[in-house]
């Protein structure tokens, strides 16, 4: 299949999972053109859409540092995709929420299939044409973070400290002090350095609920770090074999099983614990496993 791929390939996307796709759907044996979402010419990106069999794409390159902008890049989405004759799919990544919940609205009308990482909202709006379909990581196995001394923590959060998640970074301080640590830029390697090293990694309850969650417990779990993630309903099924991580439910829940957890007669368990999720990860949630799924349901 040719595959127009207009996706985000900006050097800003720390992530690269744009990348890991298009190198999946390579793996798979299509031919995929890949058009960055950021700087492009319409014209010529209808042209070469229309000389596919799939345009493909995620957030359609809308921009949200202001209302005007946003809408300005959802009228240019919504001509885009009316002026495209092959099939047009998207898989969107985020909370579905404020300006996502009306960029969804626009386009959902203007495609054939649509794949979304929040299954809660997949569910509750129950679209013909809409299905869940949860992130990944990428292709290979990633190679193992080294062990660095200035990592190794007791308790560490690695993201972005926005308002919703201020209150549990706040507990977290208060609980247990300078053994709570947290790091809001770690990517790639400095990422996985810090997964081999630290001794518990954190996941606040927000944004998540119990059907939606990002791709960070999988980037987590495979780099061999031991987590401690919110108990969500979905991931009972997304994750069938069990003791490949900790959940919680109550913050009482969550101190005692961090208290646990770092004895020191713990740390072999810990270990076993990282490498068989690390293990369980490679084997179920590959990018191309989930295109997979994608291209059976829109074949």
């Amino acid at each position: 299949m040719n595959i127009l791929y207009f996706a985000d390939f900006s050097e800003q996307n720390k992530l690269k999972r744009e990348n890991e796709i298009k190198t999946a759907l390579e793996k798979l044996g299509h031919k995929v053109l890949a058009i960055d979402e950021n700087e492009f010419d319409v014209k010529k990106l209808i042209e070469e859409a229309n000389k596919s069999d799939l345009f493909f794409f995620h957030h359609g390159g809308i921009l949200v540092n202001n209302s005007i902008d946003f809408q300005l890049s959802v009228v240019r989405i919504g001509t885009i995709l009316k002026n495209i004759r092959c099939k047009k799919v998207f898989w969107f990544f985020e909370k579905v929420m404020g300006m996502g919940e009306n960029y969804l609205e626009s386009i959902i009308p203007l495609v054939e299939y649509g794949f979304l990482n929040d299954e809660t909202w997949v569910r509750r709006h129950k679209y013909s044409n809409i299905f869940p379909m949860h992130l990944a990581f990428g292709e290979e196995i990633p190679l193992l973070g080294k062990y660095k001394k200035n990592y190794d923590n007791d308790i560490v959060f690695i993201g972005n400290v926005y308002t919703s998640r201020m209150p549990f970074m706040e507990s977290m301080k208060q609980e247990f002090g300078n053994k709570f640590k947290i790091f809001n830029d770690k990517y790639g390697k400095d990422f996985a350095d810090m997964c081999e090293s630290s001794k518990i990694i954190v996941s606040p309850k927000s944004p998540f609920d119990d059907f939606y969650w990002s791709d960070r417990i999988y980037r987590t779990i495979i780099a061999r770090g031991f987590l401690i993630h919110p108990r969500l309903e979905g991931l009972k099924s997304e994750f069938r074999e069990k003791n490949l991580f900790e959940t919680y439910g109550s913050w009482d829940e969550l101190a005692d099983k961090i208290r646990y957890w770092l004895q020191p007669e713990k740390h072999n368990e810990r270990r076993n614990i990282a490498q068989k999720g690390r293990n369980f990860i490679y084997e179920k949630f590959s990018y191309s496993n989930r295109l997979r799924e994608i291209l059976k349901v829109i074949e």
